[in-house]
């Protein structure tokens, strides 16, 4: 989905694309009607605190990531709302990467300056945790005056909120802002998401030596898709009344604008690269090894499947990475969906 308030497109060799919004599926309903998302329960009504919506699309077809414009009556202030479902459902995780979006980005005149703006926490409707996050900007470039972000867990789907106004300051953008997500019908039976926290840098950055890549392994890559099956079946059994808990995340200054580097617990010999700022993540770190010795795999988590990576000899660098996930094939996959997993090995034609 790359959150399309930079229209970033982000295609990582030929299995993953995010997708751009002009090639979105448009989901037809009456203008005067609400709709309900089937996966999260939430439904987006026509009208939320004072926007109409415009449009509603899917970049697929299962509803999982869908967004819907809506704009307010006068014309100068668009609201968008998100509902993905990313394998790795950190809430913190996915909001520093929107918000870098947002700061590296050319859209608001932030690029290349100081921006000392903080976040704060955001109590949804739908929770008994302030499980949300936001920001709010002012701006001076264009005809813009403010932008704002928020971003809500809701079970394992995500929902982020993102509103740009030509008219209103700030303090103005951060009070509708409110009012949007407090208007969204949230469903009633939501996992209870933890609070959430910025991430926070980590203390210590991680170090690289020299990876060397591995020879592709059947066997290798039939166990990186096990692991995946096990991953998805935790996804899938997560129930309202016992959410998955969920590591506690910093943020490596390895970090790009491409992609963001999260370490779990501050662990050292692993890492989770956030690509983009829609759900596709890279799973990098230790497991089983047929050969003789350590093995680093490399698990890209899309929005439906895993997809398994050739392995390194050593904690590979996010450049090696970011390289091979762009040049190479995939070894094997394990499809999420709703008749459980399914993995293969793709031909080698």
């Amino acid at each position: 989905m790359a959150l399309k308030h930079n229209v970033l497109g982000i295609c990582l060799a030929l299995a993953i694309c995010v997708v751009a919004p002009a090639e979105a599926r448009t989901i037809d309903i009456p203008a005067t009607a609400g709709w309900k998302h089937a996966g999260s329960g939430t439904v987006l009504r026509r009208e939320i605190a004072g926007f109409v919506r415009e449009s509603l699309s899917d970049s697929g077809d299962r509803e999982l990531d869908v967004s819907a414009q809506f704009r307010s009556q006068d014309q100068s202030t668009l609201a968008t709302i998100y509902i993905f479902r990313p394998a790795n459902n950190s809430a913190p995780i996915w909001f520093d990467r929107s918000r870098t979006m947002i700061e590296q980005g050319d859209m608001f005149g932030m690029k290349g300056r100081s921006v000392d703006i903080r976040p704060s926490a955001l109590d949804a409707a739908a929770s008994s945790t302030v499980s949300g996050l936001k920001i709010v900007y002012p701006v001076s470039a264009g005809n813009f005056r403010s932008t704002a972000l928020a971003l809500v867990p809701a079970g394992e789907w995500i929902l982020a909120v993102r509103i740009t106004s030509s008219t209103l300051d700030a303090p103005s953008l951060d009070a509708k802002l409110n009012a949007v997500v407090a208007g969204i019908g949230w469903a009633a039976n939501i996992a209870q998401a933890p609070a959430s926290e910025p991430v926070q840098p980590c203390a210590d950055p991680l170090k690289f030596g020299k990876a060397k890549l591995l020879p592709p392994s059947l066997g290798n890559a039939l166990i990186d898709a096990v692991a995946g099956m096990a991953t998805a079946k935790s996804d899938a059994d997560n129930s309202p009344a016992k959410p998955a808990p969920l590591a506690v995340y910093c943020k490596d200054p390895a970090s790009t604008m491409n992609y963001g580097i999260y370490r779990a617990n501050a662990e050292s010999d692993a890492y989770v690269m956030a690509a983009g700022d829609a759900g596709i993540s890279v799973l990098v770190g230790p497991t089983i090894s047929l050969g003789s010795g350590p093995r680093y795999s490399v698990v890209v988590q899309q929005l439906d499947s895993d997809l398994s990576y050739p392995s390194f000899s050593r904690l590979p660098s996010p450049d090696q990475v970011w390289h091979l996930i762009n040049e190479a094939r995939p070894l094997s996959s394990t499809t999420r969906n709703g008749n459980g997993t399914q993995s293969h090995l793709p031909s080698k034609n």
